[in-house]
C-alpha cells in the first residue's frame, strides 16, 4: 500500500482538484492521509466530505499549525504503507502518478523514483520538465539533484520506500523544508530512478512561497544550502561542486526575489544585496568551471559581477529565451 500525504491549509480553492486527482488513480492500494495543519477556511470541511465517502481518505487534524513540515511529520508518524508519496495540496497528479513510480521502482529495484514535472503557470501555459529515463546511483542522484538537471529537492514529485525516510522527520519551523532534508534522505539510499513521465503537476499561484514578497524568513533557503555545502566540503568532488552550484543558486534565487519586490532602496535592503553578490561573487571561479553549473548559473555570475543592471538585464533575457515573464514563472 501506498500512503499519500497531503498538508492541508488555506487551500478550498486548489483542495478539491487535487483530492479528485489522487482518488481517479489507476493504482488503487492507498490511503490519503489529509493533515489539517489548523486551516482557518474550508479546507477541513472538504476533507471530511472526502473521508465521508471514501474509506481511503483519511482526516488527521494538529491542535496548532506548525506548517507544511509539521504537517508532514503528523503523516508519517500515522503512515502505513510500504511506500510514501507526498502530495502539496494546491498541487494535482496524473491519473497513473502512482503506478509509474512504484513500476518504476520496483523495475529498478530503487529506495525512491522520481518523475519529470509538469508546471502550471499563472496564465494555464505548461512547462513540461524531463529527462531521460536512467537509475542512479546514491552519489549521481545527489549530484543530479542538487545541479537541478531531472529532478531537484522537492519532497513531491517522487514515491519513497519506508526504510527511505524510517525515523526521518522534516525540521519544523522553516521554509524550504526540502531542501533542508531531501540529500540526507537520498544518502540512505543504494538507488534512485527516474522516469519521464511529466505526471505531477505543480501550480504557481499568487499565494505561493516564491510570491509572497522578500522576507527575512527567505533566508531559510540559504541556511539549508549552506548547511549542505558543509556536509560536503571535507569530500571534495562532484558532491561538493553540485553543493556549491546549489548555494550559489539560492543567493540567486533570493536576490531576485529582493530585486523584484522593489524593496531594494533601503539601506537594510542594500545590505542584502551586497551579502547576496559577495556570495554569489566568492564562488565565481567554481561555478564558471564547474561541470555541475547551467548556462543561466554562468551567465549570473558574469552579469552580478558587473553590477545591478548588468544582472537585471541579463536575467530579463533569461526569462525571455525561457519564454515566460517574472509575472509567469
Amino acid at each position: 500500500m501506498i500512503s499519500v500525504i497531503v498538508p492541508v491549509y488555506r487551500v478550498e480553492h486548489y483542495l478539491e482538484e487535487c483530492l479528485d486527482s489522487i482518488a481517479k488513480q489507476t493504482y488503487t492500494e492507498f490511503e490519503v492521509l489529509m493533515v489539517d495543519d489548523c486551516s482557518p477556511d474550508n479546507s477541513r470541511a472538504i476533507c471530511g466530505q472526502y473521508a465521508a465517502k471514501d474509506s481511503r481518505f483519511l482526516l488527521l487534524s494538529r491542535e496548532s499549525n506548525g506548517g507544511p513540515s509539521a504537517a508532514r511529520n503528523t503523516g508519517l508518524r500515522e503512515a502505513r504503507g510500504a511506500y510514501i508519496a507526498f502530495v502539496d495540496s494546491d498541487d494535482r497528479i496524473a491519473p497513473d502518478y502512482l503506478e509509474v513510480l512504484l513500476e518504476s521502482m520496483i523495475a529498478n529495484g530503487s529506495d525512491i523514483a522520481v518523475c519529470g514535472i509538469s508546471q502550471v503557470l499563472l496564465n494555464g501555459k505548461v512547462l513540461r520538465r524531463r529527462a531521460e529515463s536512467r537509475c542512479f546511483e546514491r552519489e549521481e542522484a545527489i549530484v543530479e539533484m542538487l545541479c537541478q538537471r531531472s529532478f531537484d529537492t522537492s519532497a513531491w514529485g517522487k514515491l519513497y520506500s519506508r526504510k527511505a525516510l524510517e525515523g526521518v522527520f522534516f525540521t519544523e519551523g522553516i521554509l524550504y523544508e526540502d531542501l533542508d532534508i531531501m540529500y540526507l534522505v537520498f544518502e540512505r539510499c543504494r538507488k534512485i530512478s527516474y522516469t519521464d513521465d511529466t505526471s505531477y503537476y505543480y501550480l504557481h499561484h499568487k499565494n505561493s512561497i516564491l510570491r509572497g514578497g522578500f522576507s527575512e524568513r527567505q533566508f531559510d533557503a540559504l541556511k539549508a544550502a549552506q548547511r549542505i555545502m558543509d556536509h560536503y566540503s571535507e569530500r571534495g568532488g562532484s558532491l561538493y561542486q553540485a553543493a556549491v552550484r546549489r548555494y550559489v543558486y539560492s543567493n540567486f534565487m533570493l536576490l531576485n526575489m529582493l530585486l523584484d519586490d522593489g524593496s531594494d532602496g533601503g539601506g537594510r535592503e542594500r545590505r542584502y544585496y551586497r551579502m547576496l553578490r559577495s556570495n554569489i561573487i566568492r564562488y565565481r571561479p567554481e561555478i564558471l568551471r564547474s561541470e555541475c553549473a547551467k548556462r543561466s548559473d554562468r551567465l549570473g555570475v558574469i552579469c552580478i559581477s558587473a553590477g545591478r543592471v548588468p544582472f537585471r538585464v541579463g536575467m530579463a533575457i533569461f526569462r525571455r529565451l525561457r519564454g515566460v515573464s517574472h509575472e509567469q514563472d
